[in-house]
């Protein structure tokens, strides 16, 4: 008998039990599904955070303060050490210093001291409104979601804004509000027991970008308006006090990318608090992996349960046809023939699990992505992954088989036909 007729022989098995086959694949399509949906939710996140960080590149070295020096010979600190080298670390202010020391280094294109600063109200058409949070814009943000105006233009008194807060003002082409005036402030406050008095801060802006806004309002606190990191900078020094030394709550270093590592490892030994855009990933990413593999022991069991179908299959199948076994091996068929026969039925089983369970997940991915909303978050069912899922699938049931087909192949001709 040939491979091929083994081949066809061993579908036309499988219809002789439809019932029993069908149950077999499905539990294999349950762990099926479990692990495709394991595979695409793990992508679809990872698309995520990559598309979150733009065209990834490790160029730059993000300075945020100075590490908590540990003296002590073990590593082991007393509760007084351990608060002298705290608060040693918070008495230190990354300054102008730093800066120049930064600027001077070998492989660093250029250095940005940011500073950051909120605004607690904006006035629009005579009232106010609580305003967006405000952040300084680096080469670093690709500002995908510009609507109007261009980021170049941000510079000194100007400011790109959220898209609600254009339509807030009456207006709905957002290039029409590019030129506009908005006015941003802190109300005074009073002296306190424990706070001397704060005067009104008030500020007028020049509108020279606006980005887009989903259409969920409760989204509106995680859309932010943008200043320059020298304008915020004055800002915070202004809050700080004119007498007080400059300070900065980062330092941002972009870097050639062949020299990001060995930079951010030499400011880690001289004290400073250093992270690259590679840590900010890897974290993430680090996260991500813990999901993958907590999914995955759920398939695992998923799958671990439907071996023993696969083989309670397989050995009713072996004691059904023990005379038909008998018949073939008396005309020639080798032990061979009928281990691969019955290792066949076994994969093909898997393979039907395999396919329904990709069909499985598929509503339940595509319900998934439509959940994302505005984060266009994806869960893909790609290819690679079917044929992942495919051959797990397979050579786990041909595995689970083994042992019904091996038994198959022992079965002497003569007591084989002799059995009713």
């Amino acid at each position: 008998m040939t491979f091929p007729d083994i081949l066809k022989r061993s579908w036309h098995n499988l219809g002789r039990a439809k019932v029993r086959v069908g149950l077999t694949a499905a539990a294999l399509a349950i762990g099926g599904a479990t692990m495709m949906l394991a595979l695409a939710i793990t992508e679809g996140v990872q698309n995520t955070i990559q598309k979150g960080f733009g065209d990834f590149k490790n160029n730059y070295v993000s300075v945020r303060g100075f590490v908590t020096e540990n003296t002590s010979e073990t590593g082991v600190q007393t509760t007084e050490e351990a608060a002298e080298a705290s608060e040693s670390a918070r008495s230190k202010s990354l300054g102008a210093e730093d800066v120049n020391k930064f600027k001077a280094i070998s492989g660093v294109n250029e250095v940005l001291p940011l500073s950051y600063y909120s605004f607690k109200e904006v006035q629009i058409n005579g009232k106010n409104y609580k305003a967006p949070s405000v952040y300084p814009l680096t080469p670093l943000d690709d500002l995908l979601d510009l609507a109007a105006g261009k980021r170049e233009d941000l510079k000194g008194d100007t400011i790109i804004v959220p898209e609600r807060y254009v339509k807030q003002a009456g207006v709905d082409n957002s290039q029409d509000f590019i030129g506009k005036k908005m006015t941003f402030l802190n109300p005074a406050q009073r002296a306190t027991f424990f706070s001397p008095a704060i005067p009104e801060v008030k500020r007028e802006f020049t509108v020279v970008g606006v980005t887009k806004s989903s259409e969920e309002s409760g989204d509106a606190d995680f859309e932010n308006a943008y200043l320059s990191p020298e304008t915020l900078s004055q800002l915070a020094q202004a809050e700080q006090g004119d007498n007080e030394k400059v300070s900065y709550n980062q330092i941002l270093l972009l870097t050639n990318e062949s020299q990001t590592e060995s930079i951010k490892e030499a400011l880690k030994d001289q004290g400073y608090e250093a992270t690259t855009r590679e840590d900010n990933v890897g974290k993430a990413l680090e996260a991500v992996g813990a999901i993958r593999v907590f999914l995955l022991v759920f398939a695992a069991i998923a799958i671990f349960t439907a071996i023993f179908g696969v083989i309670n299959t397989q050995l009713m199948s072996v004691l059904e046809r023990t005379r038909e076994i008998g018949i073939m091996k008396a005309l020639g068929l080798s032990r061979t023939g009928v281990l691969l026969m019955f290792s066949i039925e076994a994969g093909l089983i898997g393979l039907i699990g395999s396919i329904a369970g990709t069909l499985l997940a598929i509503p339940f991915a595509l319900l998934m992505s439509s959940m994302g909303g505005e984060m266009e978050f994806t869960i893909p069912i790609t290819i690679p992954n079917f044929l992942i899922v495919v051959v797990v699938l397979v050579v786990v049931a041909m595995l689970s088989g083994l042992l019904p087909a091996r038994r198959a192949s022992k079965l002497d001709p003569v007591e084989a036909l002799r059995n009713e």
